[in-house]
């Protein structure tokens, strides 16, 4: 999952669930402007936030491998001639592939905050 995929996932739950900016940032511990240039791109939580984030939003992400992605689910969702045994079958199935996938997503969002502070960690030095 790209970070902007991650971002827009987390942007339309934390909607869905009626949740403000502040509110999510209340919870992750952070201030609302912190919060705000996360889900505009502008700026990276750490490891600690996103896993507060998943937590508290109760996302699910959609791993790499799965095939799925987000137009995938809508269209799911939205088919209102599946049954509920369907649906659940479904939301279990699919709750098990993102378990297994999920680990790796997450130590992908590592690496790359890992090499953003880096390079920032270079860009410093070079500046002084």
């Amino acid at each position: 999952m790209k970070h902007k995929d991650f971002i827009e996932l987390v942007r339309f739950r934390r909607r869905g669930v009626q949740l403000t900016q502040m509110d999510v940032a209340d919870a992750l511990e952070i201030s609302q402007s912190h919060y705000a240039q996360f889900e505009s791109g502008k700026k990276m939580l750490s490891m600690t936030h996103i896993l507060k984030l998943i937590e508290t939003l109760n996302l699910e992400i959609l791993p790499k491998s799965s095939g799925m992605n987000s137009s995938w689910v809508s269209s799911f969702l939205s088919d209102t001639n599946a049954s509920i045994e369907e649906v659940l079958n479904n939301l279990e199935a699919l709750n098990l592939k993102l378990q297994e996938n999920v680990e790796g997503d997450l130590e992908e969002l590592m690496k790359e905050e890992n090499r953003e502070n880096s390079k920032k960690a270079g860009e410093s030095k070079e500046a002084s």
